[in-house]
């Protein structure tokens, strides 16, 4: 199963949907392998980083990227979970361009292949849209992001015709934490009337201090100490089961 997180406007959160969707779905026992197609490799510098401290929780040697002083800052309490439970492994690689040996080898290995693309018209993420069964598309709510949209839907109207059967989904990221905001509610309104991006996620990813501080270490939210932040990827991995499910 292949997923992709893109998108035309950059910052909009893709490589913190894909990291933390990978994180649970690993948790929940799958192969995960995460393809940073992205030449900022956000994406694969937080595998290295998982890594690292994969190694520490399984020797105590404390490898670069990581240092001494990035293990005594990890919260008490997640640092005894994770000396517990250990830390589920996730394929990473970074590749850009030509990227298409990548995905179906990444695929062949993993249950789940999650592909973080960065924002634009680029090639790569054209060639993912091509090959996934799934694009996840995650958008702020605002103005900014919603300038983007005309352009995006040209892209994904074109790869409807030729693979109609691919689940286009969008979501609504780094919202505020407020429970009912109007913001947030006139976005999901727009969204819902706009071609192409209406198949909207019920889940709804809040700007959360901890998707920025769990990512220092290479850790998802899902090992991380937030239980509102947890609950929502769990929902969103939840919400895809449920449309691969409807695919089927």
């Amino acid at each position: 199963m292949i997923i992709l997180c893109g998108g035309e406007k950059g910052g909009s959160a893709k490589s913190t949907t894909a990291i933390n969707l990978s994180g649970e779905l690993a948790y929940l026992g799958y192969k995960v392998g995460l393809l940073d197609a992205d030449k900022k490799t956000s994406a694969k510098n937080w595998v290295l980083t998982r890594e690292s401290l994969q190694n520490y929780l399984e020797t105590g040697e404390v490898l670069a990227p990581l240092d001494i002083e990035d293990i005594q800052d990890i919260p008490k309490q997640v640092m005894a979970n994770l000396k517990k439970n250990g830390l589920k492994s996730i394929e990473g690689k970074n590749s850009t361009g030509e990227i298409i040996d990548t995905i179906v080898a990444m695929n062949d290995r993993n249950d789940f292949l999650i592909i973080d693309v960065g924002g634009g018209d680029t090639v790569e993420f054209r060639l993912a849209l091509g090959m996934c069964d799934m694009a996840i598309i995650p958008l702020k709510p605002s103005i900014l992001d919603y300038d983007t949209v005309p352009k995006l839907i040209r892209i994904l109207k074109l790869n409807q015709a030729a693979r109609p059967k691919v689940k286009v989904k969008t979501l609504i990221s780094d919202a505020p934490t407020a429970p009912a905001s109007n913001v947030t509610r006139k976005f999901k309104k727009a969204l819902s009337e706009t071609a192409m991006l209406s198949n909207v996620f019920k889940t709804v990813i809040k700007n959360r201090d901890s998707y920025k501080e769990c990512l220092n270490y290479g850790l998802s939210v899902r090992d991380w100490k937030d239980s509102s932040a947890k609950a929502e990827f769990s929902m969103l991995a939840q919400e895809c089961f449920d449309e691969i499910k409807e695919g089927k």
